[in-house]
C-alpha cells in the first residue's frame, strides 16, 4: 500500500492512508515550512556518548508533514511569554552517512543512494559537480558533519529561545560545528526573493491536491506546464522503517556576488544597446541571464516585467525553440528545460521531469551588509545522482546543453568552460540572421560548503535506540 501511494500524484491529505504517511514523515519536504527565520545547526556526535545522543534524538519534537499542513500562521503568532506553543517552532532532523555510522548503523541500514553514502566532500562528488577544492570551503564545512537540525520560526526572538535550549542539550553528547542563520527577504509586493532581487520559488513540483488547484488558479492553468509530481520524486521507503518514508537532502551554502552581478547586468545591457542603457534595458539584460524578470515574469513570454499577477508558471519553450527570447544559458532554462530535451533529443517529457527537485532554501546575510551573503540552498529528492547531481553536472555545468553551445548556467554553472555566452541583441528577433554579442556572464555564485543528508521517518527517530545498535568500537570513516 505504501509503495502504491508513493506512485500517486495530487494527494488528498484528508485521505486515511495519506494521513498515516504524513504523520510519520517530516515536514518541509512536500511543502515549505513557510517561516521567516531559520537556524541550521550542524553537529558532531561524541563517540563516547552515542547512547545519550540517541536518547536525545528520540525525544526531539520533529515537525510532521501532517502537523505542518494543519498549522496556521495565526496559531504560530499566538503571544506567550517564554513557553513555546506546539507548532510555533518548526523542526527538521537530518543525518549524514557518517552520522548514521557514528550512531552504529550497519551498512544495510544506511540509506542506499551511493551519492549520499560517499558524501559531498568526497573527491568523486567534487569531480562530478566541479566543486572547488575543500580548502576553499568555509572551515566549519571542512569538518565531518553528522547531523543537521533545522529550526524555523516567524519570530526571531522566539526562535533563539529554542536555539539556546537545543545548544545546551547538544553540548551533553556532541559538538556544534556551525549555526547558519537564514532570513526571508521580500520585495515591495511581499514576494520572497533572493539577494540578486529575483522572486524565488515560483516553479516547484507539487504533490498535494489543494496546492495544485491553487497553482492552476494563480498561474493560468496547467495546459502548457503541469507541475504535478508523484510522491516518489522526493520520497523513498526508509531503510529502517518499512512503514515510513524519508528523503535525501542536499545542503549547499552559496555565496552571491551581488555587486558583481549588477555590474555584469549593466555591462551586458550596454553591449546589447550600443554603449549606453536605460534602467529598463538593464533589467531586461538581467532577465535574459536569469530567465525571469525580478517580479517573476518569464522572459520567454514578455520583453518587460508584467507585475506580480503575471508571474506565470504555465509556460514552456515550444514557441521559443531558437532561444530568441529566453537564452539557453539562462538559469531557469538550464535547470528546468520544460521539454527542451524532448524537442531536441526526443527524451520523453516525463523522463526529463524526473530530474526535478523540491527547493526549500532561504537567504542568509543582510542585503545592506558588506559581509558574506547568499543562499542556504536546500533541496529534497529521492535520488541525489539522478536529480541534484544530474541538474548541476549535466545541465548547469555543461556548456553544450541544450543546443548551440550556449555555455554554462549564468548563475550556478561551475567548472572551466571554454564557451562564451552569446546574446541576441534584440529580444525576439526572428530575422534570418539576428545580430548577436558575446559576453561571459557567470561565476557570481560560489560554493562555501555543504553536505548530503537524509530526513528519516519520525518513527525511526523515536525508536532509534532500538533500530541502531552501537558497536563496541568506533566505525571507520567512509
Amino acid at each position: 500500500m505504501l509503495r502504491q501511494l508513493l506512485s500517486q500524484t495530487a494527494i488528498d491529505p484528508t485521505n486515511a492512508e495519506a494521513q498515516k504517511l504524513l504523520t510519520n514523515m517530516q515536514g518541509n519536504i512536500l511543502k515549505s515550512h513557510g517561516r521567516e527565520h531559520t537556524r541550521h545547526i550542524f553537529l558532531q556526535f561524541d563517540s563516547s556518548k552515542i547512547g545519550e545522543a540517541k536518547a536525545w534524538i528520540s525525544t526531539l519534537e520533529v515537525t510532521s508533514a501532517l502537523l505542518q499542513l494543519q498549522d496556521t500562521k495565526v496559531n504560530r503568532e499566538t503571544d506567550t511569554e517564554t513557553n513555546l506553543i506546539p507548532g510555533e517552532i518548526f523542526i527538521n532532523f537530518l543525518l549524514s552517512a557518517k552520522g548514521y555510522q557514528a550512531l552504529g548503523a550497519k551498512d544495510t541500514q544506511l540509506p542506499p543512494n551511493k551519492s549520499f553514502q560517499r558524501g559531498m566532500k568526497s573527491e568523486e562528488t567534487k569531480k562530478v559537480l566541479s566543486d572547488p577544492s575543500l580548502d576553499k570551503w568555509q572551515p566549519e564545512f571542512q569538518q565531518d558533519i553528522h547531523a543537521l537540525v533545522i529550526l524555523a520560526g516567524d519570530k526571531e526572538e522566539r526562535l533563539d529561545i529554542k536555539l539556546t535550549r537545543l545548544l545546551s542539550e547538544i553540548g551533553s553528547f556532541g559538538r556544534v560545528i556551525l549555526v547558519d542563520k537564514g532570513i526571508t527577504l521580500r520585495n515591495e509586493a511581499g514576494k520572497s526573493i533572493e539577494h540578486f532581487g529575483y522572486v524565488d520559488g515560483i516553479s516547484q513540483p507539487l504533490f498535494l491536491k489543494g496546492m495544485l488547484e491553487k497553482d492552476a488558479q494563480d498561474h493560468g492553468g496547467h495546459d502548457k506546464w503541469d507541475p504535478s509530481a508523484s510522491l516518489d520524486l522526493v520520497l523513498q521507503v526508509d531503510p529502517n522503517d518499512s512503514e515510513g518514508v524519508g528523503s535525501y537532502c542536499v545542503y549547499r551554502k552559496l555565496e552571491q556576488n551581488v555587486e558583481g552581478f549588477k555590474h555584469k547586468e549593466e555591462e551586458l545591457a550596454k553591449k546589447l544597446h550600443g554603449g549606453s542603457a536605460t534602467p529598463a534595458q538593464i533589467e531586461q539584460a538581467g532577465a535574459l541571464a536569469v530567465g525571469r524578470f525580478r517580479d517573476g515574469t518569464p522572459v520567454t513570454l514578455f520583453s518587460s516585467p508584467q507585475g506580480a499577477a503575471e508571474a506565470a508558471n504555465n509556460f514552456d519553450y515550444g514557441s521559443d525553440q531558437d532561444a530568441l527570447k529566453c537564452p539557453f544559458q539562462s538559469h531557469i532554462r538550464k535547470t528546468n528545460p520544460r521539454g527542451d530535451t524532448h524537442r531536441f533529443f526526443q527524451v520523453p517529457l516525463e523522463e526529463e521531469k524526473r530530474h526535478r527537485i523540491t527547493r526549500r532554501g532561504i537567504p542568509y546575510g543582510k542585503p545592506t551588509s558588506t559581509e558574506s551573503k547568499g543562499l542556504l540552498f536546500i533541496c529534497f529528492q529521492s535520488d541525489v545522482a539522478n536529480q541534484f547531481e544530474f541538474i548541476q553536472s549535466r545541465w548547469a555545468n555543461d556548456g553544450t546543453f541544450v543546443k548551440s553551445n550556449p555555455g554554462v548556467d549564468t548563475l550556478i554553472g561551475q567548472g572551466d568552460s571554454p564557451h562564451t555566452h552569446t546574446w541576441f541583441k534584440t529580444w525576439g528577433d526572428s530575422s534570418p540572421s539576428p545580430a548577436t554579442e558575446k559576453l561571459d556572464f557567470s561565476k557570481f555564485v560560489t560554493l562555501r560548503g555543504g553536505e548530503y543528508l537524509f530526513a528519516p521517518s519520525i518513527n525511526f527517530l523515536k525508536e532509534i535506540k532500538n533500530k541502531l545498535q552501537s558497536s563496541t568500537a568506533p566505525r571507520p570513516s567512509m
